[in-house]
């Protein structure tokens, strides 16, 4: 049985790097945009640490832009 708001399988275990000396995880849930809030509410309430997260697909295209160029410059400095 899943949380509600959560969507079915996205549960990601974000690899063996991402977990630390007293064994906590880092994971990857994905929500329901109107279930976020209230599920960070229950996190917290539950001593899990999270942090919510809004993908906006022309940032990102902007930062992949900015990071190609990032890349080119060092590249002739170099």
């Amino acid at each position: 049985m899943g949380l509600p708001g959560v969507v079915p399988e996205s549960a990601k275990f974000l690899g063996g790097e991402a977990e630390d000396k007293d064994g906590n995880q880092l994971w990857r849930v994905t929500l329901m945009k109107d279930s976020a809030i209230e599920y960070s509410r229950l996190l917290k309430k539950n001593g899990y640490h999270n942090q919510l997260f809004n993908f906006d697909k022309e940032q990102y295209g902007e930062n992949q832009k900015l990071k190609a160029q990032l890349e080119q410059d060092m590249t002739t400095l170099n």
